[in-house]
């Protein structure tokens, strides 16, 4: 399962990069629509048309650099908590096991107890 799942993860990211260099092949292309494209932050606006050679590598640098923020280390500080809440339950459990262990004796002679100090049933004719 592991296996799995590590190989998912990896061709997402594999087809999420691969999907951001056909968009940076696309607005680089001349005269495409999406050349056009201006993205605004705060004051400043970028047009994709304007970006060329070290800029359209930068620009690129940047999108995988926050994909990977977006995508590996979430899942780089899932796991590791993960395994510390499992582990925790697994040590939790293993406690109150063998607390149940120790106390069965005093439980079967206090059941044993019970039933010779209750009074008895009474009879249906």
């Amino acid at each position: 399962m592991n296996r799995l799942r590590q190989v998912v993860l990896t061709v997402a990211l594999l087809g999420l990069v691969l999907g951001a260099i056909g968009i940076l092949a696309i607005a680089a292309a001349p005269g495409a629509a999406i050349g056009h494209a201006v993205i605004t932050i705060g004051d400043h606006e970028v047009a994709l048309s304007d970006l060329v050679g070290g800029m359209a590598g930068l620009a690129f640098a940047a999108f995988v650099v926050a994909l990977v923020l977006v995508v590996v280390v979430p899942v780089a500080i899932a796991v590791p908590l993960l395994a510390v809440g499992v582990g925790l339950a697994v040590g939790f459990l293993a406690i109150a096991f063998s607390l149940a262990l120790l106390l069965s004796p005093l439980i079967v002679v206090g059941w044993l107890i019970w039933r010779v100090a209750r009074p008895a049933p009474l009879a249906t004719p």
